[in-house]
Parts: C-alpha cells; structure tokens; sequence
C-alpha cells in the first residue's frame, strides 16, 4: 500500500471507482510536487512543517470532494 492509498483509506472509496483513482493521482502529484519545491528552496524550510500543512489542505480538499 502506497502512502497515497493509505492516507484515502479512511474514506472507504471503491478503489475501481473514477473519485479514487482521480484523488489517489492528485496527492501522488502533490506530494512530489512540493518535495521539489522542498529541494527547490534550497531544504530551508522544514519539510516536516511544509509535509504538516499539505495533509491540512489536503484533509480539506477531501472532505470537499468525499461529501460531494
């Protein structure tokens, strides 16, 4: 199980449904993206302080898209 696919687990989606493979590809994009953002700025900032907020927007981002 990927990080991805474990942070959707709570959400209970069927995983040959078009919601989870739309979400799962989303936070895979996200997360690499700011890890090169991360690598970007030089690792100044902390990547577990930036890692913190991501799961913050993200946990949103889904509660928007599961109850919709």
């Amino acid at each position: 199980m990927t990080v991805a696919e474990r942070y959707l687990e709570p959400y209970h989606l069927q995983k040959d449904s078009d919601k989870y493979y739309f979400l799962l590809t989303f936070i895979k994009c996200e997360l690499f993206g700011q890890c090169v953002a991360w690598l970007n700025c030089e690792m100044k900032t902390s990547y577990q302080e930036l890692s913190g907020k991501l799961c913050q927007m993200l946990e949103q981002f889904l509660k928007v898209v599961y109850l919709s």
